[in-house]
């Protein structure tokens, strides 16, 4: 965090600056209703969110019950539908919108 600080200070270019504190916002992790676990891949940045694999994607969503319906599937706040055909970005936008990223940062820009 701190190395992303000095490029921010050090690029001349806004853009660049904005994108970089873009990525680098922290995320608070989601709580998993049955045990009040945190999930071991929940990204702790914007960054590490964009760098979450398909597997990772899986876990996350059979990890916060939302691969396969249950008990728990409801009470969260945002619930999603999973679909077994689902591309990487397409689970990617839906995890993002699950633990409540905004939409500009499920936008690549």
């Amino acid at each position: 965090m701190a190395q992303i600080a000095k490029y921010i200070q050090l690029t001349k270019n806004p853009d660049l600056a904005t994108k970089l504190e873009q990525m680098a916002r922290r995320l608070f992790p989601f709580v998993e209703l049955d045990q009040g676990l945190v999930h071991p891949a929940f990204p702790k940045t914007v960054l590490s969110f964009w760098l979450l694999t398909d597997e990772q994607l899986e876990s996350l969503a059979q990890f916060y019950h939302q691969k396969i319906p249950n008990r728990y599937t409801d009470l969260y706040p945002c619930k999603i539908t999973w679909r077994h055909n689902m591309s990487r970005e397409e689970k990617r936008c839906e995890m993002g919108k699950f633990i409540g990223l905004l939409a500009r940062d499920l936008c690549i820009q």
